[in-house]
């Protein structure tokens, strides 16, 4: 019986998702800040977090405004797990944010949410963006 228990519990640990390592924070989303900034709240104490890899509008930019409610839409109110990747110049945790259960960075980049880091470097701006407002202006004025 036992066995039987431990290999029940072992099946159950594994089956309910990733589980936190060293280096990941378990807390809630309880403020947005921009597009690509959130803060979590871990055992009331508040961490600013900057989501990697992708780079949304600030709040008083084109598109700011909508960048800020779609992370919202995703994270706010909600559990999070952050993979934490270091602090960035401003003391904020550098990380990839996951809300219950969503990968908001891979959310947050994509198309008409913000843009993908890695896209641009791949692709060049204004492949990604266009380059003037005839074909868009802008990732957040796309379609």
């Amino acid at each position: 019986m036992t066995r039987a228990f431990t290999v029940a519990a072992l099946l159950l640990l594994l089956s309910s998702g990733p589980l936190a390592h060293a280096d990941e924070l378990l807390g809630r989303v309880v403020k947005i800040t921009d597009g690509d900034t959130l803060v979590v709240l871990l055992a009331k104490k508040q961490i600013k977090v900057r989501l990697t890899d992708i780079d949304a509008p600030e709040r008083k930019q084109a598109f700011g405004t909508r960048s800020r409610q779609s992370l919202a839409e995703l994270c706010a109110g909600k559990d999070a797990r952050v993979a934490e990747q270091g602090k960035d110049r401003y003391g904020r945790t550098l990380g990839r944010v996951y809300c219950a259960g969503v990968d908001a960075n891979a959310e947050a980049g994509a198309p008409r949410h913000g843009v993908g880091l890695r896209q641009v470097r791949a692709e060049g701006l204004a492949a990604v963006c266009g380059t003037g407002r005839g074909e868009g202006g802008a990732a957040w004025a796309m379609g």
